[in-house]
């Protein structure tokens, strides 16, 4: 029985030799292969030779006695695979290699022994994936190389002890996905880089001990419950809503609704940014004053304010037009309400100096009766007219150049489509104007005289 065992061992590790794992001698060792030492509890520390480009899927996976990983000097490691140290418990500090450009999804999660995460300088990893570090749970302070421009989902989530974040200086990271940060219950001091877009739902859910942060101008989105459970940040409060800014402009981002019961409120006039869902407790909201500031407008803001009626608006049309607005219900007239500027009604639209009509600009503006636009406008957005039910007619000039699927979309009382150019030019999308009356009469080549 000892000697079948025996040959059994031997013939597994002239198998494992032979697929050309790292610690069999071979010379100039590429890659380190998946599974290469999955579940293996004798190891406890690893060497990876300057030649290896890729560490493999789960090849450390559950290595949980593996103390110390040194990468050799000149090191070419380009991946990190999924897994390739999940689990690796007593893990303490790893030294990312500059040459790194791939870290993969849950790279190093549930590293709860992990003290120290460095990114050697000069690396040009664009992104960290979802998970890469997800409970890492002895991290206390982590700076991000300024070669990052995006982070996953839960990225950080869950690192308990985490107490500081910052980004290096000339950092053009502009993506920063949910939960990337939820449930780091210590987190007190974040740094975000100044060319930030994009703040995602939940990103920094339940960080009970966060207490400031800066929003960078250049923020164009604020997702869902990105700051739900920070009960010591301080926000702006005015008017029964809430801001989050920075030292310039205290009301940049409108995030939520400070008095559920307010009916009638205006943005601050410094408001840029209307964030996801930030208006979703407003359920009894009538009347609103928007500002020319706004430029965004988040997914659902106005989902729920279905008792809205008025919504003044402070800029021009063609202003209004430039919003961009995240979907249908980021868009005020979708529970029903009717747009006012200087105190009147809108119900044409007479545009002088807007270049673009932006997605869902008008969608479901009901009380609208007819559009003009002028000379100059190139691009009509997905569903920026959808469901104008008292639409008649519409001119399009020669200068517009795209139209996006959905954009007259169910405009079921309009007749008459009159067309500058002669036919339907390669970027207007095959459903422009999709879902009208059967007998709709589109007009090419319209010079300015109707039939």
């Amino acid at each position: 029985m000892r000697k079948i065992i025996l040959v059994l061992m031997v013939l597994l590790i002239a198998l494992t030799c032979g697929m050309g794992l790292i610690g069999c001698n071979k010379e100039n060792p590429t890659e380190v292969e998946e599974y290469a030492f999955y579940n293996d509890e004798t190891i406890t520390s690893y060497i990876v030779p300057a030649s290896v480009k890729t560490i493999g899927f789960s090849a450390f996976d559950g290595c949980t006695n593996l103390k110390t990983v040194t990468f050799e000097e000149g090191s070419q490691l380009e991946q990190i695979s999924t897994n390739a140290f999940k689990g690796c418990k007593s893990l303490e500090s790893i030294v990312i290699p500059a040459s790194l450009t791939k870290l993969g999804d849950s790279a190093f999660e549930y590293c709860r022994g992990l003290k120290t995460l460095v990114f050697e300088e000069g690396i040009k990893l664009d992104r960290i994936e979802p998970n890469a570090f997800y409970e890492c749970t002895s991290l206390t302070e982590i700076i991000l190389p300024k070669s990052l421009v995006s982070m996953g989902q839960n990225a950080f989530a869950g690192c308990n002890k985490l107490e500081r974040v910052s980004w290096e200086e000339g950092s053009g990271f502009a993506y920063l996905n949910g939960s990337a940060f939820a449930f780091c219950t210590n987190l007190e001091e974040v740094n975000l880089p100044s060319k930030i877009i994009n703040m995602s739902e939940s990103v920094f859910y339940a960080c009970k001990n966060l207490t400031n942060i800066e929003i960078p101008n250049t923020v164009k989105k604020i997702g869902i419950n990105a700051f739900e459970g920070c009960k010591k940040l301080e926000y702006s409060i005015e008017g029964g809503l809430k801001y989050l800014g920075n030292k310039d402009n205290k009301f940049l981002c409108l995030v939520g609704v400070e008095d559920k019961k307010i009916k009638t409120t205006a943005i601050n006039s410094n408001c840029k940014v209307i964030g996801d869902s930030s208006l979703l407790s407003a359920t009894l909201l009538e009347e609103i004053t928007i500002p020319a500031s706004v430029k965004c407008i988040g997914e659902n803001a106005f989902k729920e304010c279905l008792d809205m009626q008025k919504i003044h608006y402070l800029g021009t049309i063609d202003n209004w037009a430039h919003i961009e607005f995240t979907n249908n219900a980021a868009c005020p007239f979708y529970t029903g309400g009717k747009l006012y500027i200087n105190n009147e009604l809108i119900t044409q639209l007479n545009f002088t100096t807007a270049t673009k009509i932006n997605n869902y600009a008008f969608y479901e503006y009901t009380a609208l009766s007819s559009v003009s636009f002028p000379v100059g406008v190139e691009s009509i957005g997905s569903y920026a007219f959808a469901n104008c039910t008292g639409l008649e007619e519409i001119f399009i000039p020669n200068t517009v150049t795209k139209i996006s699927q959905y954009a007259f979309n169910y405009c079921n009382n309009l007749e008459n489509i009159y067309c500058e150019i002669a036919e339907k030019p390669s970027g207007w999308h095959a459903k422009w104007c999709d879902n009208l009356k059967e007998d709709i009469q589109i007009h090419w080549n319209y010079s300015g005289v109707k039939d």
